[in-house]
Formats: structure tokens, C-alpha cells, sequence
């Protein structure tokens, strides 16, 4: 396998797992402090993980693998704004489907409203934003800079 090909699968893996490590802390946080309680609910052991993980690995995981592939558009060298455009409607339908569609009515018996799609479509365009944000600031910060070799203007 190229030296090129492994990096590019190193970098979708990576990506994929930082994103589902960190969403699934947060909604089993989340879950833990607002959720119903199993005896309180109804629920065996046995229902509430199977819940919770079929949550997990059907809609979280795949989301945070599409999340994966589309950060990798950028090492295009094409155009930028193109490229964040482009990002910011594959992410936004893959948000859509796994995240609000999948997530909020995997185990849900009746149908959809679609008040309760827009309300939970909403945070996406908040959430966006700030993530676009705080990483490329995070970049500026942490990441060096390129160092370019010394050229005297003697020479």
C-alpha cells in the first residue's frame, strides 16, 4: 500500500474516532444526568444498553465516519470556499440523516413532526460555526508554522 493511501486512511480513522469519542462522552454524559432512570422507566439492563448502543453505532458512528471522509476534501488543492461549501452540506446530510432523522426515531414508534425536525436540525447551525471556528484557531495557535530555509538577500 503507498505511503500516500495509508496516510490518507490513517488521517479518515483518526478523524472518525476524536469525533465519536467525543460525541458519544457527551451524549452518554448528557444521557446520564437527564435520562430516565432504569427502574423508573421500565427498562431491564439489558434494554437500556441496547438503546444506548444501538444509538451509539447506528447513528453516532456513522455520522462521525462520514465526518471523517468529508474533512478529507481539503487536502484538494482546489478552491477553498468551494471546498467549505461542498463540506458544509455533506456534513450537514449526514447530520440530517443519521443525527436527526435516525438518532431521534431509531427506537420511536409513530411519526415524525416535522417542528420536532427543524428543532433538531437547529443546533447543526450553531454547532458548525463554532467547530469551523475554534479549529482553525486552534490550528493557528498549536500547529507551527512552515519553516522556510534562510535565503540571504545577498546572494
Amino acid at each position: 500500500m503507498k505511503e500516500s493511501t495509508r496516510k490518507w486512511i490513517h488521517n479518515v480513522a483518526f478523524t472518525t474516532f476524536l469525533a465519536f469519542f467525543l460525541i458519544s462522552f457527551c451524549y452518554v454524559g448528557l444521557f446520564t444526568l437527564v435520562g430516565d432512570d432504569l427502574e423508573g422507566g421500565g427498562q431491564t439492563f439489558f434494554q437500556f444498553f441496547s438503546y444506548l448502543f444501538g444509538k451509539l453505532f447506528f447513528c453516532i458512528f456513522p455520522f462521525c465516519l462520514c465526518l471523517g471522509f468529508a474533512n478529507r476534501m481539503f487536502e484538494r488543492k482546489t478552491n477553498r470556499a468551494v471546498l467549505r461549501i461542498l463540506h458544509f452540506f455533506l456534513v450537514f446530510l449526514a447530520y440530517f440523516i443519521f443525527m436527526d432523522l435516525l438518532f431521534n426515531h431509531l427506537f420511536e414508534d409513530g411519526e415524525v413532526p416535522v417542528g420536532q425536525i427543524i428543532r433538531h436540525t437547529l443546533p447543526f447551525f450553531v454547532c458548525y460555526p463554532i467547530t469551523v471556528w475554534v479549529t482553525h484557531l486552534g490550528r493557528a495557535v498549536f500547529l507551527p508554522k512552515e519553516k522556510k530555509d534562510f535565503t540571504s538577500i545577498l546572494d
